[in-house]
């Protein structure tokens, strides 16, 4: 999980978050806070590509 805090990451799932979500939350917000994170989440819940990885693959379907 390159590029992102692990401890952020497992606060982040502990509340239900898929991985690729908080991936990309913690990317989007620099890194900085769990709140911070969690703000992204809710604000981007209904983007179409949410569940994308990088690459575009959707890891949510397997």
């Amino acid at each position: 999980m390159a590029g992102v805090s692990a401890e952020l990451m497992a606060q982040l799932e502990s509340m239900g978050f898929p991985a690729t979500r908080c991936k990309k939350a913690l990317h989007a917000t620099g890194n900085t806070n769990a709140d911070a994170a969690t703000q992204w989440l809710f604000d981007h819940i209904d983007d179409p590509d949410i569940d994308l990885e990088e690459d575009g693959e959707n890891r949510m379907d397997r």
